[in-house]
């Protein structure tokens, strides 16, 4: 679910005129309400084929290489039903409103202009998904002489997924006179009744085959899926030098060596327009295309734990036959022109395609210490890394309001952008063991750490789909200035290991996070888009229209503390639990303001109670994860999504039949919970709702 933010840059906004007089009343201001909803379901039909092969040559006891390879194939098509909603603001458009606390928790939409009344949409979603990766590598092991071995490890892996213009996302609106009435639900999803004014209901009619394609026209129709070429190849040379004196056991050292390249062409219909070529004036009614492209489509059980009011049935549509249709058709545009399929053709997007190369170089050196009650570590890394990023910018010259809520964008030529980046990073380690004795012993580690941005992160893409709906918004995928974030990190803990597979331990830690990644909200800026003409050429708006800007950003500093306590134990006779807490306290700065560091879940705790012995391995665990910042400003500043509470609860049964085979039995998810995201953690705010259901998997496994 999507809502509007107070001050968004989306028709309407955050400041509405809800008693129509003509001006904004002191409670008009800053209202969030329902922007877009939808439901829906994914099936996938996922199949995954492996080979693996392994060489090994040992010419002597002090000689051994080893040659291994792995190659797979993910094909994992998918196909999703949906229902969406956009009951977006405009005067006129609502009635009925209801208001909690700045909320718009109600509202109906009857305005009999097509325009302004609520068409529901069906949409169906195909995605291409063929991935093919490969692992080859060889490890040597020479021992020179009794104290110093030398090891050495070379590597390619690759991933290669071609799907481009090849997943669809295909939108019919309904084209009946109806009433609509939408009503926020604390419990999840929005209630949605929507009554046609032939007495036809759109939630039971959907389900009985009511509607045909004659109450629909074509809508939104965009073609995509992106080529993905990922290649690593890498190496290292270390050695392991026996001293023996001074308490120093082993030093140990090396270097590796590290070249990654990875690629992303999209392609796609929606920049060149291409999605809404058959949407606005230039919609055809689906029966006029003619052939069998729709039926009714309902999945058993959907949403049914969900106590909201919405339709539980879709529709499928033919893709194949149904872009057939559109290319075959027979008629004539709005401005006189014939349709033309081709117009509707994917083609390559610059702004979301990119060249990336990450070249690393690291040294390290450690040695590993002991005395007469304690042992631990040393050492130090020196990482030294090379970047360059590839993108492509095109500036909007113009847009275009087809109708309400619906625009087309003109881009200008794309230009190219390249950068270079470097930075080397010291990293030194230290860990240490006090044995107060045989089964009590105190734990201490200090580290600076690094963490780069992914190489997606990298490349400066960018979208400005949302202006297709009206919401003006640009998102960057990447930024070419995002620097590795470092962190500092201290940690002790006491265990103590009462019994055999037995063990208490209480822990502390603290982190000081320098440069986290994180998100700007920027509202209002002028990207140099100017204003709004309707299809005739006439001024909507004066320029410049301004834009939201989302981009990911270094933050200033973060910092983690925490406790962590742990007990295991297991009996004679095979039973045994296991049992662990987690608290953590957490905060961030970005440009000198305190914000919550997303991610970060206050608390987190795993209970499982287990049986081993003989060929039974039965269990069952919980695992808890309490309610936390998972993104910032998703729809504005200050308005951050969380992650609800969850307990996921899993169990597993396996037997060993003998040496050969082994039957198992798991089981997913036995609580049957949702898991959801919701703004500022507000129940009236839903941002996602994802059900998986129980699942059970049987398994057989043969050695040999």
């Amino acid at each position: 679910m999507r809502t509007i933010p107070p001050g968004a840059a989306t028709p309407g906004g955050g400041n509405i005129d809800l008693n129509n007089n003509g001006e904004l009343d002191p409670d008009e201001y800053g209202l969030i309400a329902p922007g877009q909803f939808r439901v829906g379901s994914i099936l996938e039909n996922k199949k995954r084929t492996a080979f693996s092969g392994k060489f090994e040559w040992r010419p002597s006891d002090s000689f051994r290489l080893t040659v291994d390879g792995l190659k797979t194939k993910l094909d994992s098509p998918q196909v999703g039903y949906q229902q969406s909603y956009y009951p977006l603001f405009s005067p006129g458009r609502w009635s009925n409103v209801t208001v909690q606390n700045g909320i718009v928790t109600g509202l109906t939409l009857d305005n009999p202009d097509p325009e302004l009344r609520l068409n529901p949409e069906l949409l169906n979603k195909t995605e291409y998904r063929v991935v093919d990766t490969a692992l080859y590598g060889a490890n040597a092991q020479w021992k020179v002489t009794d104290d110093f071995t030398v090891t050495g490890d070379v590597y390619r892996s690759t991933s290669r997924r071609h799907s481009g213009g090849q997943d669809s996302y295909v939108v019919l609106r309904l084209n009946q006179p109806n009433t609509t009435t939408i009503s926020l639900n604390p419990s999840g999803i929005p209630n949605v009744t929507t009554s046609l004014t032939d007495g036809r209901d759109w939630a039971s009619g959907l389900a009985k085959g009511e509607f045909g394609p004659n109450d629909f026209i074509t809508h939104y129709n965009e073609l995509a899926g992106d080529n993905i070429e990922d290649r690593i190849t890498g190496g290292t040379v270390g050695g392991d030098l026996f001293v023996g004196a001074g308490h120093v056991d082993h030093l140990k050292f090396g270097v590796s060596l590290t070249d990654r390249r990875k690629s992303r062409d999209l392609i796609t219909n929606t920049l060149t327009g291409g999605a809404d070529y058959y949407s606005g004036d230039n919609a055809i009614n689906v029966g006029a295309l003619g052939g069998n492209l729709l039926s009714v489509y309902s999945l058993p059980n959907f949403m049914s734990g969900v106590k909201s009011r919405f339709p539980r049935s879709f529709i499928a549509f033919d893709v194949p036959a149904y872009e057939a249709a559109l290319a075959a058709y027979k008629g004539t545009r709005a401005d006189g022109s014939a349709y033309d399929y081709s117009n509707a053709a994917p083609a390559w997007n610059p702004l979301e395609s990119y060249r990336v190369s990450e070249k690393t170089a690291s040294f390290y050196v450690q040695a590993d210490l002991s005395g007469d009650r304690w042992d631990g570590n040393v050492g130090v890394r020196v990482v030294s890394t090379n970047t360059t990023s590839q993108a492509w910018d095109a500036k909007i010259t113009s847009i275009t309001e087809n109708g309400a809520f619906n625009y087309t964008a003109t881009y200008a030529d794309p230009t190219g952008i390249s950068q270079k980046g470097s930075y080397t990073y010291v990293l030194p380690a230290a860990n240490f063991i006090w044995h107060f004795s045989d089964d009590l012993q105190l734990r201490l580690g200090a580290a600076k750490t690094m963490a780069r941005p992914s190489v997606e992160q990298l490349a400066p893409t960018s979208t400005t789909q949302s202006v297709s709906w009206g919401e003006f918004t640009q998102v960057y995928g990447g930024n070419v200035d995002l620097k590795p974030y470092s962190a500092k990190q201290g940690d002790a803990s006491l265990e103590w290991y009462f019994s055999e597979h037995s063990i208490a331990n209480l822990a502390v830690f603290y982190k000081r996070i320098d440069n986290q990644i994180t998100t700007s909200w920027e509202t209002g800026q002028d990207i140099g888009v100017g204003g709004i003409t309707d299809a005739n050429g006439n001024v909507v708006s004066p320029g410049p229209t301004l834009f939201n800007v989302m981009r990911p950003i270094n933050g200033d500093y973060a910092k983690v503390h925490g406790i962590e306590a742990g007990l295991q134990h297991f009996w004679d006779n095979g039973l045994g639990f296991r049992a662990q807490y987690t608290r953590n306290w957490s905060e961030s700065w970005v440009d000198g303001e305190k914000r919550p560091l997303e991610g970060i879940a206050p608390s987190v705790y795993s209970v499982s109670l287990m049986y081993e012995k003989g060929p039974w391995d039965l269990g069952v665990t919980a695992d808890h994860t309490d309610g936390f910042v998972s993104a910032v400003n998703v729809l504005g500043a200050g308005y951050n999504e969380k992650a609800d509470p969850i307990t996921w609860m899993t169990a597993h049964i396996t037997y060993n039949i003998n040496d050969m085979f082994t039957v198992s039995l798991e089981g997913n998810n036995l609580l049957d919970e949702e898991q959801t995201t919701s703004i500022n953690g507000n129940p009236l705010l839903l941002n996602s709702y994802y059900r998986y259901g129980r699942s059970l998997t049987l398994g057989l496994t043969m050695r040999f």
